[in-house]
């Protein structure tokens, strides 16, 4: 059997697990800038 590298894997999550409703899921939900950033940071 032959073992391949593992890709590399990276966790990025919110600060809270309570999402509110309305505006305030912005404050804590993830950005797609920050999903983005942390995609390109594992290339």
């Amino acid at each position: 059997m032959i073992l391949l590298p593992r890709p590399p894997v990276q966790r990025v999550a919110s600060e809270d697990s309570f999402i509110p409703l309305g505006d305030a899921a912005l404050t804590v939900l993830l950005s797609e800038e920050t999903i983005h950033d942390a995609a390109v940071s594992m290339i």
